[in-house]
């Protein structure tokens, strides 16, 4: 364990030892101690996610780029949720049949959180594209012009 977490390991086994030693009591969730390196490269990431954000705010401002990206993430959404029915029906534990979950209802998602944020994401994307459009519906009808 000390060669895994680079120094880590008595402080994880020192933290860790008086929890149950039942094999499956770990199973449903993550612990980790982070090493320098991948604390840099996660660092990396979240330069690269702020990019990414900045310029989906610079590029999407238009009502049919907005509708196009909403609609794009309400899709995704669905096809994950499908496999993840898949998946649920079949009985397969297996993230893409290649990795063991950790959860069974997580989805292709490792963690089952993830899974669920990434539901509710989808579900408001696909509330809010048809919402998007009720401008178009029903024009104002009061004066907007600054009083006088």
């Amino acid at each position: 364990m000390g060669k895994t977490f680079s120094g880590n390991g008595k402080l994880k086994s020192s933290l860790l030892s008086d929890l149950p030693q039942s094999p499956s009591f770990g199973r449903h969730f993550t612990n980790q101690f982070l090493s320098s390196l991948h604390q840099v490269f996660s660092f990396g990431w979240f330069w690269a996610s702020l990019l990414i954000f900045t310029w989906v705010v610079n590029v999407y401002r238009d009502p049919v780029r907005i509708r196009r990206l909403l609609l794009t993430i309400a899709c995704v959404g669905l096809a994950v949720a499908m496999l993840a029915v898949y998946q649920n029906v079949t009985g397969n534990e297996l993230v893409y049949g290649i990795v063991p979950a950790m959860h069974p209802n997580s989805g292709p998602f490792m963690n089952h959180s993830h899974f669920s944020q990434f539901m509710n994401l989808s579900i408001g994307c696909g509330a809010g594209t048809p919402l998007g459009t009720l401008d178009r519906c029903f024009p104002a009808t009061i004066d907007q012009s600054p009083a006088r």
